[in-house]
């Protein structure tokens, strides 16, 4: 269902095989993933990820220089590129504890074109989370903005008394604290 405002995801398929190159294209909508471009080799995705940043990248492993784990650590270490590894079903589950904890996602061979667009529709949502949690400032930042009417966490108001209660020991008959009806709540004289 196309909503109007899909984003653009640019995506490298790398992969030995041109024909794994071409049925995994072929899978993706051009209108949710461009521009597609495919490689043969780590070695040639690698140069290529220097020049150009990809928001989502598939590695069918093996590769002819290596097996692909290391570059799908590699691409997933970068800002904001999600990286899905196909590998074959023997090797899935030692595969899939290498690179899970590095936000990898891990397809068993033979994939249908349902989980590689599965896979992909993953990446984009979650590669459009975290460019959104990029923009935000830090939530240390946010928390605790204070405006002239608002109330601080302990339930005193802010309108220009301090946030926090002098503690009891402080309390002297010349102090312009007072305690007032019930106990522990603080007003000016």
């Amino acid at each position: 269902m196309a909503s109007g405002f899909e984003k653009q995801n640019s995506v490298l398929i790398v992969s030995a095989s041109e024909r794994a190159r071409e049925s995994i294209a072929g899978v993706l909508l051009p209108s949710r993933y461009s521009p597609i471009a495919m490689r043969g080799s780590a070695a040639e995705a690698r140069r290529l990820v220097l020049d150009t940043p990809y928001s989502i990248v598939f590695i069918n492993a093996p590769l002819p220089d290596e097996f692909g784990g290391q570059l799908a650590l590699d691409l997933a270490a970068s800002k904001l590129c999600c990286v899905a590894l196909i590998v074959a079903s023997e090797s899935y589950e030692e595969v899939t504890d290498k690179v899970e904890d590095a936000g990898v996602i891990t397809l068993s061979r033979p994939c249908s074109a349902q989980s590689i667009r599965q896979a992909a529709a993953l990446m984009s949502a979650t590669r459009s989370k975290l460019a959104d949690m990029e923009k935000r400032p830090p939530r240390s930042k946010r928390r605790w903005r204070k405006s002239a009417s608002s109330t601080a966490p302990n339930g005193c108001s802010s309108n220009g008394a301090a946030w926090t209660k002098p503690p009891r020991t402080a309390i002297s008959k010349s102090s312009p604290w007072t305690r007032a009806k019930p106990a522990g709540s603080w007003r000016r004289r």
